[in-house]
């Protein structure tokens, strides 16, 4: 994926929180906590550097970005069960078999946002 890409991902991520925010009357965004899948195709440094461009130019104001790495996990068709997919090894470790859907790892999530009421100090 290239910086242009990561910025876009920033701004619609930016977006959303300001969404919640809204949503909850109004006052700061403080802090963003965003999942990035291990499977999601995003490069976290890039979209970090794309935030902090981001907040360089005012647009978001002060609000600080944490990012959590996503781990890739999948559940076995034929058997149920679920667990981690290690190095893209998309094979269920306890039957071999190749039948699986993906559960988690594929996304950026906007999984938390931390705010400041309005008309609060910080």
């Amino acid at each position: 994926m290239s910086a242009v890409h990561e910025l876009s991902l920033a701004q619609a991520v930016w977006e959303q929180a300001e969404r919640v925010c809204r949503q909850h009357g109004g006052g700061r965004v403080v802090t963003l906590r965003v999942g990035v899948g291990d499977l999601s195709g995003v490069e976290p440094d890039l979209l970090r550097s794309a935030f902090d461009l981001l907040v360089e130019t005012g647009r978001t104001g002060a609000a600080r970005l944490e990012l959590e790495r996503s781990p890739l996990e999948a559940r076995c068709e034929s058997w149920s069960a679920t667990f981690p997919v290690e190095r893209f090894q998309f094979i269920c470790p306890e039957c071999g078999g190749p039948r699986l859907t993906v559960l988690q790892g594929e996304h950026v999530t906007l999984q938390q946002v931390t705010l400041e009421p309005a008309g609060g100090g910080t």
